[in-house]
């Protein structure tokens, strides 16, 4: 079946946003850093099309924006706190794409995280409440602590 759909397993933004993560873990460059960033803000904010065939399917009118404008507003700037730019265009990119519970763990903030999104009133009641740092880690299967001979402990609680 043909179909114009295409089942992507890892997008270009990903490539590029996990090169800025290593250049900052790394103390890279931070003008390389923002340029890597802001080839991701411009092609979502200036380049993308506004009146294609799926655009007209969008259910908010997103306005267009100059090459100006968006220097001055929406680009990414070196005196930028980088590390919440990049953890940023990660939720904002790859939104429901499956990449937001493991961006979290990477980042050790699961656990803050969720129990503030328990207060929230779109959580309804119960999705995050129950996560504490009892709840996380979760425990490592004692058959892959046998493989290591002990070399792996098992995560405190369990």
């Amino acid at each position: 079946m043909r179909t114009r759909w295409t089942f992507y397993l890892i997008r270009y933004p990903e490539v590029l946003l996990n090169y800025a993560e290593a250049l900052l873990n790394t103390n890279g460059d931070r003008q390389e850093i923002v340029n890597t960033l802001n080839i991701i803000r411009k092609r979502a904010f200036v380049t993308t099309s506004r009146i294609d065939e799926e655009a007209t399917l969008r259910q908010i009118v997103v306005p267009a924006v100059s090459e100006a404008e968006f220097n001055a507003n929406y680009a990414v700037k070196t005196t930028d706190d980088l590390e919440q730019a990049i953890r940023h265009e990660r939720r904002m990119e790859l939104a429901m794409e499956g990449h937001r519970f493991n961006d979290l763990v990477r980042w050790n903030n699961y656990v803050p995280i969720m129990q503030a999104y328990a207060t929230k009133p779109y959580a309804n009641g119960n999705k995050g409440r129950q996560i504490s740092d009892n709840t996380w880690p979760y425990p490592i299967p004692q058959t892959e602590i046998d493989r290591t001979a002990g070399s792996i402990t098992q995560n405190p609680g369990y």
